[in-house]
């Protein structure tokens, strides 16, 4: 399988804004990014203006973009390099949109019918961190990646950082699941020992009642003489649900003159 982060830079946020810029690198899920990784980044001409607000954010300009090649001269060569792979971004949605309605434009399906996964790092952290912000540089500097060449939202740049943030994303998940199944594991282990703690006890109580000289000891059961057995009352036993076979059932070993009862099983 092969990962690829993504990132749209776009004239605004809203649904007839266009997208001014395109990066997907390729990178190895547990390395990150590597020197080799394949790389596809290009401005594109999104055939309307850039609004001040998106300028401000990503620092593209309508005369940067002027020259840039429109969406659907290189749309096969993306989808060619996408086929196939599970696309990383840092909230997906957004992305997704964008890329969608760029792909509509050009006759095609939307970008999830082209590749195998989409995976949104945004709703990652949240679960990794929860309570804490989530934005990019939030996530980078939580998990020790120097963003200190991001000195705008370009696409290029974005996709280097969070291809060195995903690796350790998804190793922090990992290690919060970890943690998480260790403490279920242990409440329910401590939950199962309270019930048939109190089973025991209520079981013991009831053998103590029927069996003169039983004798609770330290553990799970009860120790008993072997002249006493003969003198148990089977009748009141069976109405207390304890038949022989149960009784037989809780003598495990036989040891001198004595039997010991294990209730653990009942």
């Amino acid at each position: 399988m092969r990962y690829i982060v993504g990132d749209t830079e776009t004239t605004g946020r809203f649904a007839q804004d266009r997208i001014a810029e395109v990066a997907f690198l390729e990178i190895d899920r547990k390395l990150g990014v590597l020197p080799e990784n394949e790389c596809f980044h290009t401005r594109v001409n999104p055939c309307m203006p850039m609004s001040p607000e998106a300028t401000r954010v990503n620092g593209l300009t309508d005369a940067m973009l002027r020259n840039a090649p429109r969406f659907e001269t290189f749309v096969e060569t993306l989808l060619t390099f996408l086929s196939g792979a599970t696309l990383i971004f840092h909230n997906a949605p957004f992305d997704v949109r964008m890329l969608d309605a760029e792909l509509h434009r050009c006759g095609l399906k939307s970008i999830e019918h082209y590749v195998a996964n989409v995976e949104d790092t945004l709703a990652l952290s949240r679960k990794a961190f929860p309570g804490e912000r989530a934005t990019l540089d939030a996530l980078c500097d939580r998990l020790g990646v120097d963003r200190s060449a991001r000195t705008t939202h370009g696409a290029l740049v974005d996709c280097q950082l969070l291809g060195q943030a995903y690796p350790k994303l998804k190793k922090a998940l990992w290690t919060n699941r970890e943690l998480s199944e260790t403490a279920l594991a242990y409440a329910q282990v401590h939950r199962e020992s309270r019930v048939l703690a109190e089973r025991r006890k209520a079981l013991q109580g009831k053998l103590a009642a029927i069996m003169p000289g039983a004798e609770p000891v330290d553990g799970p059961g009860f120790v008993i003489s072997v002249d006493k057995v003969a003198k148990i009352d089977w009748e009141k036993l069976a109405r207390e649900n304890l038949t022989q076979e149960v009784i037989e059932q809780l003598v495990p070993r036989y040891e001198g003159s004595i039997f010991a009862f294990n209730v653990t099983d009942v």
